[in-house]
């Protein structure tokens, strides 16, 4: 065995070069990229040669933790779109519109059609959270800043879902679909079961070519009566409808039954998280995390949108 080695040997072992592509093709490596364990290599904490994670730092990758927050559905079935101004005029439908539209002789003068259309305006509006955590705890726990994040922006999404279907258009508070003008209203029919009217409320806007239903929003509890429906122990199939979300913001007895295509919730700027000292918060090495956005609906076809009494 030798046991002298020339200087340029030990320089070898030890270059950065060498330590990459001992690093690179060790096991240690592998296991940490497949793990998903963050790294931080720190080239000048090299110590001995041969080590393949001499200088590697690690810690394992925590997820953020999702406190209970309810689900938000009917954002699901709404486009969102960026709004360059706190404010913007689009165009909304207006009712009754006779097709005109006809199969004509050669030469004979083509009938005019004036799709009747308005302007209107969606005001947008903010809204907004915060919370204060210490440094300490921000420092000892790595998925906690994440965590605050997550919650912040699922109590904003909270709200938001909230507002577009019950918001009065009363500043601050934006205009929901319950509340905008021209939206279809359908009774109760006494003796009528949820499927019943909802499949009246369908009618409503496709009979007259207001759109095509593409989704249904209902009261979990509402939806639990609907998928209950049974004579005796025997559960009757509820026929092929539209896509069903529940949410805990739409009132219990109400189905907002919709073609979705013509809702848009613009935002101007996204979710903006700002982390700072609040007073004296550096004496007391604590931080406040302040989460806000500026949201506002538009429905450019109201007819295609009816609020159906289920009782």
């Amino acid at each position: 065995m030798r046991l002298i080695e020339t200087q340029e040997e030990r320089q070898e072992q030890v270059s950065p070069s060498s330590f990459a592509k001992a690093l690179l093709g060790s096991i240690e490596w592998k296991e940490f990229t497949l793990s998903r364990r963050r790294t931080v290599i720190d080239l000048p904490e090299i110590k001995a040669a041969g080590d393949p994670i001499a200088g590697l730092a690690t810690y394992s990758f925590i997820p953020p933790i999702r406190h209970a927050v309810p689900p938000a559905g009917v954002l699901d079935l709404i486009t969102r779109a960026n709004s360059p101004t706190s404010s913007l005029i689009y165009s909304t439908a207006t009712y009754p519109l006779t097709n005109a539209a006809a199969f004509i002789a050669e030469g004979a003068a083509k009938p005019e059609n004036q799709p009747r259309w308005t302007s209107a305006t969606c005001i947008l509006q903010e809204v907004a959270n915060w919370c204060s955590v210490t440094r300490l705890a921000l420092d000892d726990i790595p998925s906690l800043e994440r965590t605050i994040d997550v919650d912040l922006q699922s109590l904003l999404n909270d709200r938001i879902a909230d507002r577009v279907i019950n918001g009065t258009g009363t500043s601050p508070d934006i205009l929901g679909i319950l509340a905008t003008p021209n939206i279809q209203t359908v009774a109760f029919v006494t003796t009528s079961s949820v499927p019943d009217m909802i499949f009246k409320g369908i009618n409503a806007i496709q009979s007259l070519g207001y759109g095509t239903v593409n989704g249904i929003v209902l009261n979990p509890a509402d939806a639990l009566a609907m998928y209950s429906l049974r004579t005796t122990n025997v559960y009757l199939i509820v026929p092929a409808l539209p896509t069903i979300v529940t949410d805990a913001h739409c009132p219990v007895g109400t189905a907002i039954i919709a073609d979705w295509r013509y809702a848009t919730l613009y935002d101007r700027g996204g979710i903006r998280i700002v982390v700072d000292y609040l007073n004296d918060d550096i004496l007391k090495n604590k931080l406040t995390l302040a989460a806000s956005q500026r949201v506002g609906l538009a429905l450019s076809r109201p007819q295609a949108f009816a609020k159906v009494a289920l009782a």
